[in-house]
């Protein structure tokens, strides 16, 4: 197997073929090298504008990546860095994320009317994502971004987890923040200790997430996707867990999600799995280990029952779907979702310049502390007072001036006033990234 010193460190040495991928922050690119004997690849592109100011811990990261080594891992080969971008080279999965998959397979049963459960498909994903989460959480690391999008499928079924170490770094609207005391993610995913910090969370967080992936692929979308952030983690602190009945109450009447609504009946069993996993009290949710032995994923630890499974996927899903990249490879429409959008959680002490507590801050700049929903007042209230916060500040993107100024969009502010001292350390990130990953000579534990 070719070790991570084999490939190269510039730019200049990939061909990128087409996007396979675009967030936030970063685009995923289709690439291969430009050498006798090309090889395939991903290249994840991430702007370095929009890190935080600790560097250092960007670099430790790369090398924590790299070093590891699991199958149901994506493996990083090498990372350098290209003008103001991060370059991150890793294995290509063709058949892209599993929500995509499954979406694409389904829609193509349906257009020939023909029949097919997902059910075991779905629980041979939550089982390979187990033993990527297991191998993440032995290592005393926590993802803290499970979910359908990160996690990948390859042609023949194999399924990695990716984006390990990356959803760390990312920043919102490009304002600075403290790594340490700030969470960067999706709100559909996250669990409720994430979002009100008053205790911290741990890997259980991880646990939470693939809970909600399962009634993701279940269900064509996350649990709350069709509403604002703000929304979705109100719901997720104030309300019970959703399952995968919250759909028919949510989504009654709904046009818009017509497209990504799936009927299928489910096992007693998968309820009781995502159930498992959907316990607000993070003391009560199993480990990974736990979850491996339980009786809804312990025939899975029979080699030849899970090679059985991985076939049947390969046969049923991964057959059935374009590659990614490929002009007939179509887009999922879930990811345009507003619950799907990224927010910070920002943890404050008394003696800065926040309130002291948990803040949300959401992509249009607005912040809300998060300790005023947990009161008496019901979803709708807080709603209702977010409807009139966006009225008197215009909207998205909007802050508004004196009376005869102009508008001025938060996110450009952002961009101009850059804090000298954080540009320093990311010229200084960029001139000794290399060597202090090792670059070329980096060589694999």
């Amino acid at each position: 197997m070719s070790g991570p010193s084999e490939w190269p460190t510039d730019a200049s040495h990939y061909a990128l073929i087409g996007k396979i991928g675009q967030g936030a922050f970063a685009s995923v690119w289709g690439a291969r090298t430009k050498e006798e004997s090309s090889r395939d690849c991903a290249v994840k592109v991430l702007n370095l504008d929009h890190v935080d100011s600790n560097l250092a811990e960007i670099r430790l990261e790369v090398q924590a990546m790299r070093l590891s080594s699991h199958p149901n891992v994506l493996a990083c080969h090498t990372a350098f860095v290209q003008k103001t971008d991060l370059w991150l080279v890793t294995q290509i999965m063709r058949k892209g994320s599993s929500l995509h998959s499954l979406q694409s397979a389904r829609r193509r049963y349906r257009d020939e009317n023909k029949g097919c459960r997902m059910e075991d498909h779905i629980l041979y994903i939550f089982h390979e994502t187990l033993l990527g989460l297991k191998y993440i959480h032995d290592n005393g690391q926590i993802h803290r971004d499970i979910k359908a999008g990160n996690i990948l499928l390859d042609g023949n079924g194999d399924v990695r987890i990716a984006d390990f170490g990356v959803s760390g770094w990312l920043e919102q609207a490009g304002s600075k923040q403290d790594r340490a005391k700030t969470f960067v993610g999706t709100p559909c995913w996250m669990a409720p200790e994430v979002m009100e910090q008053i205790h911290g969370y741990d890997y259980r967080a991880d646990i939470w997430s693939l809970g909600i992936t399962a009634l993701e692929l279940a269900k064509g979308y996350a649990p709350y996707a069709k509403y604002p952030p703000m929304k979705v983690l109100i719901l997720t602190i104030q309300e019970d867990p959703p399952n995968l009945d919250s759909y028919d109450e949510e989504d009654e009447g709904d046009d818009a999600l017509d497209q990504l609504v799936v009927d299928e009946e489910w096992s007693s069993s998968f309820r009781s799995l995502v159930d498992t996993c959907l316990q607000k009290n993070p003391a009560r949710r199993p480990t990974t280990q736990e979850l491996l032995q339980s009786k809804h994923l312990n025939s899975l630890n029979d080699e030849a029952k899970r090679d059985k499974r991985r076939e049947a996927i390969r046969k049923e899903v991964c057959d059935l779907v374009q590659d990614v990249g490929t002009e007939s490879a179509e887009s999922n429409s879930a990811n345009q979702l507003p619950g799907n959008t990224p927010v910070s959680i920002v943890l404050s002490q008394q003696d800065e310049s926040r309130p002291q507590g948990t803040t949300w801050v959401f992509a249009d700049g607005s912040q809300v502390l998060a300790s005023s929903t947990n009161n008496a007042a019901t979803v709708d209230d807080v709603m209702n007072d977010l409807d009139q916060f966006g009225m008197q500040t215009g909207g998205e993107h909007y802050a508004r001036g004196a009376e005869g100024e102009e508008a001025i969009d938060i996110n450009e502010e952002c961009r101009v006033k850059e804090d000298d001292g954080e540009e320093d350390d990311l010229n200084k990130f960029m001139d000794d990234f290399e060597l202090n990953t090792g670059g070329e000579n980096f060589k694999r534990l």
